[in-house]
């Protein structure tokens, strides 16, 4: 129960404050980390980078905010002795963006050699993409609607082409199942939205969560989702990106789905439905080229009497490439540091946009490349966002509902950080994401207990402060109990996911059955949930029971759980009259 120390005494803050604050603890991994380096014979500006790594790689146990000053100033000591040599001008690409955007403060200090608080979070951002790609791709599931298929792209696309097809589906997959399908107009209460720079909204589609918030959350809406995927691809080494079509209602593209690269080929991924787009005759993963020339492929999208799908072959003639580049990925410090980077901390972290939009814009069909603007606004819109909750006490408090329970001051980031890392169980001494989500599973007495049961307090080292009122600590243990109820919610349905992704399946059944989807429990990830015990069921042969799951009205991502149920109808040969595929002119109408 001591895990809950630094738990409660943050909460005996106000909310606001539990926004901001870091993580008192870490002294200890500071001390050794310091002392590992006073250990190396190595060069010194190599050390430092090594160093700054090494602080990357722990900030889930260390005070975020000492942190961030460590790594920037070992960063930088780094540069100061390695200056960037040579003439550097900022890419091309930038100049599709609008100006408004184009000056916001990480754009304009692109060509800046000094290491930033913003260089951190892209840091973070990199380093867990990196250790997903490597331990997804040790993993032995995969997607069965189109592994036969895809084993049989070696002659199409040789034998390098179809393992890179393989990795993208996989990543693509992990993705779909990890990342709960938000909406993209936000749901639920919210306060009074505050005004804010660049034409952006509260809470608006896309650019509400950066990249880094949207993988550690694990929830995020389909441009979001997409984001994390094209991220991903870009550690693997896999070029992807959002692909747009043109309107006459906008000047700017409107998002479809994302593309991956191969040769000349441009595959299909809609991070909306959560399924590859599937080929002619709804066979494989269609191409760009598909899509174009096939007026089945897009319009098979429709789910007759639910949904029809917003794109048509006719939309797609001339689409544009939408490169998601954060302004990071594009300055000369990110290309002068991966350089540097040797052995394990080995990451991608610069992107050269100019070179990239040249072989986007080679393929037919695609009509120029452009910088997603998502990559910039969600930037503008976190700032502005913390900007507006030092002074608005209401939003602050609802922001820390929402995701307070992933700040750092409380149990559940560092069991998170090191699920994303792959280190599911414990190793010698140090705890493994399983047993730190475990811990956070209290009985539910427990919690509907803790404000009247003195004992229980004192069990969890929560205790009444002098002078404060008993309104004041009734308040206090609402909140505690808030956040140790989400945090529980979330902790199960987190462990249901990692037993997916160790194939343990008969185990992820059984979490996701009869834990992440208790009926008595309020829960957010109810809907991902399901779609997770859906995919397992599929895994177990359980086909039947799967596709009834996927049809349960209501769900964010119902579009695309009703066409993978009808594919997998289509596989089994159990197809119904609902689900069959609709004729060339069929009219789409949800009653």
């Amino acid at each position: 129960m001591n895990r809950y120390r630094l738990f409660f005494s943050a909460v005996g803050v106000t909310v606001g404050i539990l926004w901001f604050a870091g993580c008192n603890r870490g002294i200890d991994e500071v001390a050794q980390i310091r002392q590992r380096r006073l250990e190396k014979a190595d060069a010194v500006d190599t050390d430092q980078v090594r160093e700054a790594i090494e602080f990357v790689a722990s900030s889930s146990e260390l005070d975020q905010v000492s942190a961030q000053q460590r790594i920037r100033g070992l960063l930088n000591a780094w540069v100061d002795s390695r200056p960037m040599e040579g003439a550097w001008s900022k890419p091309q690409i930038l100049s599709t963006l609008d100006s408004d955007l184009a000056s916001f403060p990480t754009v304009k200090t692109m060509d800046s050699t000094r290491y930033d608080e913003r260089d951190t979070e892209y840091l973070r951002l990199n380093f867990l993409l990196k250790k997903l790609v490597t331990w997804i791709g040790e993993s032995a599931w995969q997607d069965p609607l189109f592994v036969d298929w895809l084993e049989m792209q070696g002659e199409r696309l040789g034998p390098d082409g179809r393992d890179t097809l393989i990795r993208a589906t996989r990543l693509f997959d992990w993705t779909m199942r990890n990342i709960s399908l938000e909406r993209l107009a936000a749901e639920g209460p919210a306060p009074p939205a505050p005004d804010l720079p660049v034409g952006l909204i509260y809470r608006g589609p896309g650019y509400r969560q950066t990249p880094f918030q949207t993988l550690f959350r694990g929830s995020g809406d389909s441009r979001q989702r997409a984001r994390v995927f094209i991220q991903l691809c870009r550690q693997a080494g896999i070029e992807a990106c959002m692909l747009g079509v043109l309107s006459d209602e906008s000047k700017d593209p409107e998002e479809w789905a994302v593309g991956v690269l191969l040769g000349k080929e441009i595959f299909l991924f809609d991070s909306e439905l959560g399924i590859p787009i599937p080929g002619p005759g709804q066979i494989g993963i269609a191409t760009l080229e598909e899509a174009r020339k096939d007026s089945t492929v897009l319009r098979r999208l429709n789910v007759p009497g639910w949904f029809e799908y917003g794109t048509d072959s006719k939309q797609v003639q001339q689409t544009i490439a939408l490169l998601d580049a954060p302004p990071e990925s594009l300055a000369r410090r990110m290309q002068h540091l991966e350089g540097s980077l040797v052995g394990d901390n080995r990451m991608v972290l610069y992107y050269d946009a100019d070179a990239i939009a040249e072989a986007w814009d080679a393929v037919s069909g695609v009509a120029g490349a452009r910088l997603w603007k998502l990559s910039v606004q969600s930037q503008a819109y976190e700032a502005a966002l913390q900007f507006e909750m030092q002074s608005n006490a209401m939003l602050a408090a609802f922001e820390a509902s929402q995701w307070g329970m992933l700040n750092g001051s409380f149990p559940l980031p560092r069991a998170r950080w090191k699920h994303l890392e792959g280190k599911f169980n414990d190793v010698d001494d140090q705890q493994g994401a399983r047993v730190l989500y475990m811990q956070l599973l209290s009985p539910e007495d427990d919690i509907n207990r803790l404000r009247t049961d003195v004992d229980l307090q004192n069990a969890y080292s929560f205790r009444r402060e002098l002078g404060s009122s008993q309104a004041e600590f009734d308040q206090r243990i609402q909140q505690v109990q808030q956040f140790m109820r989400t945090s529980k919610r979330t902790a199960t349905y987190w462990i249901s996911l990692i037993h997916y992704d160790t194939s343990a399946f008969d185990t992820a059944e059984k979490w996701f059955d009869k834990r992440a989807l208790n009926e008595e429990r309020d829960s957010m990830w109810k809907p991902a949930a399901r779609y997770n015990l859906a995919r397992t069921l599929e895994q177990l042969k359980d086909v039947k029971r799967a596709i009834e799951l996927y049809k349960t009205n209501g769900d964010p991502q119902e579009h695309g759980n009703r066409i993978r149920a009808r594919l997998l109808q289509r596989q089994t040969g159990e197809e119904t009259d609902e689900e069959r595929e609709p004729a060339d002119t069929a009219e789409v109408e949800r009653p």
